[in-house]
C-alpha cells in the first residue's frame, strides 16, 4: 500500500503534537528518517562495462550529431 500526502501529514501532526505534551523528539525524528528513507533516491547501479558510450555535438543549425573519432 502507498502512502499518501495526508497519511504522511497525519503521521506528522501526531509526532508533533507528541513532542509538545511529552517534550520527547525521539518519535519525531524516527518519523523523520523514515519519511527520508523512503522519499531519498535509491542508488542504482549501472554496468558501464558492456555499454559503449556515445559522444555528441552540434552543428551549425544547433542539431545533435554523434561525434566520430576516424
Amino acid at each position: 500500500m502507498k502512502t499518501t500526502f495526508g497519511d504522511l501529514m497525519g503521521e506528522y501532526e501526531h509526532s508533533r503534537d507528541t513532542v509538545k505534551r511529552f517534550g520527547t523528539w525521539d518519535k519525531l525524528d524516527a518519523f523523520v528518517e523514515n519519511l527520508i528513507s523512503q522519499l531519498a533516491t535509491k542508488p542504482t547501479s549501472v554496468n558501464t562495462d558492456n555499454q559503449p558510450q556515445q559522444q555528441f555535438g552540434f552543428d551549425d543549425m544547433g542539431s545533435v550529431v554523434p561525434v566520430t573519432h576516424d
